[in-house]
């Protein structure tokens, strides 16, 4: 099976005025330093993206039975060279490359989703690449490479999204869209006007990591998920939930100004959001209605997941 092309169309994300995400010579130190040094000699021998793809190709064409110590830094070797494209169309033997080792990888186990995530994000702050706009990039990347890791797209944007609102997430995995409603508020407590440049960056990548990832759990079909015992409440809203969010969207919206670009990129991003939460209403008949959590008595439910509760 070749790349997913279900979201082909979907725009980049929002990034900083850089050329690259990921330099040759950050690859290049960590693999120096990784299990997969004395395989990779690619690396070394030239600049050209594409000749450093197809010979990562060979690298995991290598191994027959790759174990996760070794499966996961070829992973986070990919993703650097993912990174090393930059914004650009994204060629399609480098798509096909990241499609190929995410097939190897098992991206739908919730503890294996969360090991795998937890040690590109080591990795890409050892390499000094683990910053949002990376996390945002590679989340939509490995979306669009392959559609069975969805899993770990959803959990690199929540771990964007919990960096930035300083939620504390110790295991990368679904959450419940309360914890979000909680984090924003009900209503914005900054002042648009005062913001910097870096800062305006900052909420651009917050507000379309919340939209992608309304995108991929609410408003999408999971139900392959939902039968791998994914609960379902990690694919529903509860309609104040849902009511918190509009009105912290629309107070930001508020405060914009049409006449200043980074403003107008905000602008964009929080249409978006309200629109998404306008058709989540529309679309999703389910909408939980909230009721004060019952007090707990002697009985535990049941929950398959719960071994991810941080």
């Amino acid at each position: 099976m070749e790349p997913n092309n279900e979201n082909s169309a979907v725009p980049c994300p929002v990034k900083p005025n850089v050329q690259q995400f990921c330099t040759l010579e950050q690859l290049r130190s960590w693999i120096d330093s990784s299990p997969l040094a004395h395989k990779c000699l690619i690396i070394h021998m030239t600049n050209d993206l594409d000749q450093i793809v197809t010979g990562m190709e060979g690298v995991r064409q290598s191994g027959r039975d790759w174990e996760d110590d070794m499966l996961r830094p070829l992973f986070v070797t990919v993703s650097m060279l993912f990174l090393a494209y930059g914004p650009v169309e994204m060629q399609l033997n480098m798509c096909g490359l990241m499609h190929r080792v995410l097939g190897m990888m098992d991206t739908t186990d919730p503890m294996s989703v969360h090991g795998h995530v937890e040690y590109l994000l080591e990795e890409l702050t050892k390499a000094g690449a683990c910053v949002e706009a990376n996390q945002l990039y590679l989340a939509l990347g490995v979306v669009n490479c392959n559609a069975n890791a969805l899993p770990m797209g959803v959990c690199l944007l929540w771990a964007v999204i919990g960096r930035i609102l300083t939620m504390e997430i110790t295991m990368h995995r679904f959450r419940e869209f309360k914890e979000l409603a909680e984090a924003l508020g009900k209503e914005a407590h900054f002042r648009l006007a005062d913001m910097n440049i870096n800062q305006l960056c900052e909420l651009n990548i917050l507000l379309e990591s919340i939209n992608r990832v309304f995108e991929l759990v609410v408003l999408k079909n999971n139900e392959r998920l939902k039968q791998a015992g994914y609960p379902d409440h990690f694919f529903q809203i509860r309609r104040v939930d849902l009511d918190s969010m509009a009105s912290w969207a629309n107070s930001v919206l508020y405060q914009v100004c049409p006449d200043d670009c980074w403003m107008n990129q905000v602008r964009n991003q929080v249409i978006r959001l309200v629109n998404l939460l306008t058709r989540i209403r529309l679309e999703t008949p389910e909408l939980i209605e909230f009721q004060p959590e019952p007090p707990k008595m002697f009985e535990v439910p049941v929950d398959t997941y719960s071994d991810l509760d941080d």
